[in-house]
Formats: structure tokens, sequence, C-alpha cells
């Protein structure tokens, strides 16, 4: 199994991905056979920071990263592992254009690539907030606490959200939500 959990910064994604690996390490919960799984894997998949390059370099060892990524899950595909990714392919689609100076489009192009063997066993989980929240939790390791930009980054999410091709996936709106009742919500979705 992997499961991609995306959104914006501080709104719960290392704490749900906490939640869903004790879960699946403390219960068993395994949708796609009986066994349990041998490992369950988070893998915090961000964008490779690197100096002096241009941006056609930038968007060539993003690509690379990329697909290095969906190749990943490819060989996890068939195990009886789970890998969780905090963040992936959506999160270069957000801020790539608005910080780093490149469309980052090409992602769903590398999806469509992948999607129809790993459709099967992929769960992509979309977590969105409200301004004010995203910006009130804001711990100076966000990108920007400029609600108009921040109003842009939730509006990309959505519509990386519905671009994906992914057919299992869910798009939490958090702002009236405990972390519980999130991880509720996604835990009964997946298992």
């Amino acid at each position: 199994m992997n499961i991609l959990c995306e959104g914006l910064d501080r709104c719960g994604k290392s704490t749900l991905i906490s939640t869903l690996q004790a879960e699946i390490y403390n219960s068993w919960i395994y949708p796609i056979n009986s066994e349990k799984p041998r490992t369950c894997a988070v893998l915090h998949y961000n964008n490779i920071k690197a100096k002096n390059l241009t941006l056609d370099e930038m968007k060539l060892v993003s690509f690379n990263h990329y697909c290095n990524g969906f190749d990943l899950m490819m060989k996890n595909h068939r195990t009886n592992n789970v890998l969780i990714f905090d963040r992936f392919h959506l999160g270069e689609y957000v801020y790539s254009e608005l910080y780093r100076g490149y469309e980052g489009n090409y992602v769903f192009d590398i999806e469509k690539k992948y999607v129809e063997v790993l459709d099967k066993t992929t769960y992509l989980i979309v977590l969105v907030d409200n301004i004010d929240n995203l910006i009130s939790r804001d711990d100076g390791l966000s990108f920007t606490t400029d609600r108009e930009k921040k109003q842009w980054e939730v509006d990309r999410f959505t519509q990386a959200y519905e671009q994906s091709s992914f057919t299992k996936k869910i798009l939490i709106n958090i702002s009236d939500l405990t972390i519980e009742e999130v991880a509720n919500k996604v835990k009964t979705w997946i298992f």
C-alpha cells in the first residue's frame, strides 16, 4: 500500500501520518490482505534544494526526484509493506510556480505513467484549511503568511486533488475538525 499525504504547511499531515502508522502497527489493519505489513515506512518527500542551478536544471532535478519516488512506489506495489509519503508530487505542483519560478504541471504527466498499476494500492489524502487557521499555526517554517498567497496555495491543492488521476482520493477541509476527527475519517476511508 502507498499512502500519499498532501496538504499545506501546518495542516496536520505529520500528526495524521503518526496516527495512521500507529494504527497499522498496533491494530494490524491492512486492506489488501490479512497479513500484517512487514514494514510501515514514512518518507518526507520534499523538493530538492540545490544551489547554483538554473530553473531548467532545478526542474530536471525535481522531475527525476519524483520519478524516483514513483519508481519506489512501484517496487512497493506487490509487497506486504506500507509506504506513507509526507508530501509528494502535488506539493511540487502547488509550490513550484509560486516559490521556485517554474510550473509543476509535469507531475501529472509522471503520475499518468504509473497510475494504471498503482491505482488499486495507492491512497491520496489532501488536507486543506482556512487561511486564519494556517496563519495562526505558522511556526516560521512555512513559505509565507501572506493571506493572498495562502489562499492561492489552498486553491492549488484543491485543483491538484481534482486533477490527480488516482481514484482512491479524499480531500478534507480540517478547519472545523480536531486531529482525532480527521484521523478517524481517514482510517474509516482507508481501512
